[in-house]
């Protein structure tokens, strides 16, 4: 009451619990809420029985010492941190946010290019290498190379493919959300996507069952194109993320 706070101070514990909750509220993806209670578990680890309000910026900077990450990684958990400092600050139970002061990290942007035409073929020759039946007795070259067909005409992420619907593509144009950012996006078909997805069996993905989290199933499609680029001889970095589109639909 003397400190002119308004209520008692929360654990860390029960102020990560209110934070998540909100995240909820507000309809973030699992995904995401998953990071942010990775990183309230570290803190609350590192720093247990503490009240949000006796964090400073260097009890913060110690606990992101700790960090054995790559720079970008570092960058976003940096993020996510000022995040829940600021509901804590926007809550009233903090008069400044500790982790506002911490500056991010210096991160080496490296350009992703493309595959080339003769990238391309190699992935195209080597498609007809792989094992004909799946575990459920799936034709996997032909999944393969309508995966990569929509990978190559529209430039999606493979999480963003693992989710297309077919109810998404019509006779002219692809519709989706990405999960990057959540916004629609429309982009034109093309012949060869078209034909390649005739042949998909699914029901109402193209190339997930629609059960559990797609997000085995995205680990499932990287480990594939590790060992197509193994066995095509070209770089698979460029798929483990995005496949950017070589030409224009």
């Amino acid at each position: 009451m003397e400190s002119g706070k308004p209520g008692e101070i929360p654990k860390l514990e029960d102020a990560a619990k209110r934070f998540i909750e909100d995240l909820k509220a507000r309809g973030l993806s699992s995904d995401t809420i998953k990071k942010f209670e990775l990183l309230t578990t570290e803190l609350s680890a590192r720093f247990p029985s503490w009240c949000v309000d006796q964090f400073t910026p260097d009890d913060l900077g110690k606990f992101r010492e700790k960090w054995k990450v790559s720079a970008s990684t570092a960058r976003k958990k940096l993020e996510r941190l000022r995040s829940f400092f600021k509901f804590c600050l926007e809550r009233k139970w903090i008069e400044t946010n500790p982790a506002s002061s911490l500056r991010a990290p210096k991160e080496i942007s490296i350009e992703k290019k493309p595959y080339d035409t003769a990238e391309l073929e190699k992935i195209a020759w080597a498609i007809p290498l792989f094992p004909r039946k799946g575990i459920y007795g799936e034709d996997n070259r032909e999944r393969i190379k309508a995966f990569v067909s929509v990978l190559r005409w529209t430039g999606l992420r493979i999480r963003d493919v693992v989710e297309l619907k077919r109810s998404s593509i019509d006779e002219k144009f692809i519709t989706v959300r990405t999960h990057k950012n959540g916004k629609p996006v429309q982009l034109p078909v093309h012949p060869e996507m078209v034909e390649a997805l005739a042949k998909m069996n699914g029901v109402e993905y193209f190339f997930w069952s629609g059960e559990g989290n797609p997000k085995s199933c995205v680990g499932d499609w990287q480990r594939t194109f590790r060992r197509l680029g193994a066995v095509a001889g070209v770089h698979t970095h460029k798929a483990k993320v995005s496949f950017s589109p070589f030409d224009t639909p």
